[in-house]
């Protein structure tokens, strides 16, 4: 793959909250996944399995366990997605790390927590380059939405729900992008505190990208 080509692959990926109803062809399933896992993972544990949830009435159980706020029952939301994918982390994976990291909670839950990552920003793109949008529902990791969906779909308590992904072709083309300059945000070798931002500068950008999001999760 050419740089320039994975480039315009990771501008074109985009998060968004309202989809068209058409199906997503089956196959797209088969090439999402395939490329998810091979993604990188600490000493190749491969912590991931994948549930694929297309049947209608199951994504309206889904959507009835989240709280009934203003973002999560507007018609542009999640809700619309014809598919969901939910990403689970199988903690028994950490069995096939190093010794010394098996008993060491906090050094191997950031390595498990990282996999899980590597593979949901895979799946990520591979949707991109099918010509699918998406939609991060990391809300699904709050205690009583885990439950629920364990619960809901049968998934073994020993799973940790890592995040949900929303797909569907979209119906609203997103916003451009607000991004940080390049220039403020690479360092090379010995750093300085000057730098890096102010605790003014951070807060400025903050309230540039609130503007942002709230007007993108209006389209």
């Amino acid at each position: 793959m050419e740089y320039n080509n994975l480039l315009e692959l990771a501008k074109k990926r985009r998060s968004v909250r309202r989809f068209r109803p058409d199906p997503i062809p089956d196959e797209f399933f088969d090439k999402i996944i395939e490329v998810a896992r091979q993604a990188p993972s600490g000493f190749n544990t491969q912590p991931w399995d994948f549930v694929i949830v297309k049947d209608r009435e199951l994504r309206r159980k889904i959507v009835d366990l989240f709280p009934p706020q203003d973002d999560l029952r507007a018609p542009r939301d999640f809700r619309s997605a014809p598919a969901y994918i939910i990403e689970l982390g199988d903690p028994r994976t950490k069995a096939g790390l190093p010794e010394f990291l098996i008993d060491n909670e906090s050094m191997n839950e950031p390595i498990f927590v990282s996999s899980l990552a590597n593979s949901f920003l895979y799946m990520i793109l591979a949707a991109t380059s099918l010509g699918l949008s998406c939609q991060w529902v990391s809300v699904v990791t709050a205690p009583p939405i885990q439950a629920g969906l364990k619960k809901l779909i049968g998934i073994p308590d020993l799973f940790r729900i890592y995040d949900m992904l929303a797909l569907g072709f979209v119906a609203a083309e997103p916003m451009p992008k607000l991004l940080r300059d390049t220039a403020g945000m690479v360092h090379y070798d010995y750093c300085s505190k000057d730098e890096f931002r102010t605790d003014e500068d951070v807060a400025s950008f903050a309230e540039k990208t609130q503007a942002w999001a709230k007007a993108q999760h209006k389209l």
